[in-house]
């Protein structure tokens, strides 16, 4: 397991095989957001609101940008036209508000985990969850979480719990599918001091 932090919001933690020359085999980027700077992107979010394509939705999501990781930044917008784009600005518009009610402090957020398909379910996912653990403890930091259904169980074990959820119907952009349960979780500090419902 490796930590990196170029910027002081943000923490890349990396797990290596030693055995294969250190490859790569997994990794996590949390940032800190920090609730202030993060409610006031909402107001910047609402006057970026493309009003001929509301409907799809293209809301920017609050993310820290590299060149100033305590600022949240808009991703680029994606066509509507292409079926992903207008699913993943669908999701943007719709888990934006959901957000700014639990991004109220500064609070440790899950940006990106990866595991190569080789490595999963072999520990990588659980060992990079608790080293944020470990220094979500260590700072008295909250810990926030949009899961999957795949990796749901995995952060409940480990003292998450669901604070919100977001169904997606699919069906809107394909044919036969189904509604996509995403589940927003939330980890008290260590010291407990927010408590959320």
């Amino acid at each position: 397991m490796q930590r990196e932090s170029r910027y002081p919001d943000v923490h890349i933690f990396c797990v290596v095989d030693t055995s294969n020359q250190n490859k790569l085999i997994a990794f996590a980027k949390w940032v800190v957001i920090d609730g202030q700077t993060a409610n006031a992107g909402k107001e910047r979010d609402a006057q970026n609101q493309n009003p001929s394509t509301a409907g799809e939705g293209t809301a920017s999501m609050n993310k820290t940008s590299p060149a100033a990781p305590s600022t949240p930044s808009p991703p680029p917008p994606v066509p509507a036209s292409d079926t992903n784009g207008a699913l993943f600005n669908h999701f943007i518009t719709a888990v934006t508000p959901l957000r700014s009610r639990h991004w109220t402090q500064k609070t440790l957020v899950l940006d990106d985990l990866c595991v190569l398909p080789s490595h999963q379910r072999r520990g990588a996912g659980k060992l990079l969850l608790q080293a944020l653990i470990d220094f979500a403890d260590e700072q008295n930091l909250p810990c926030y979480i949009e899961s999957t259904p795949v990796a749901y169980d995995m952060y409940i074990h480990q003292g998450f719990r669901e604070v919100d959820a977001l169904d997606i119907d699919l069906g809107r952009w394909r044919q036969g599918g189904t509604v996509y349960r995403t589940s927003l979780l939330y980890r008290d500090a260590k010291g407990g001091s927010k408590t959320k419902s």
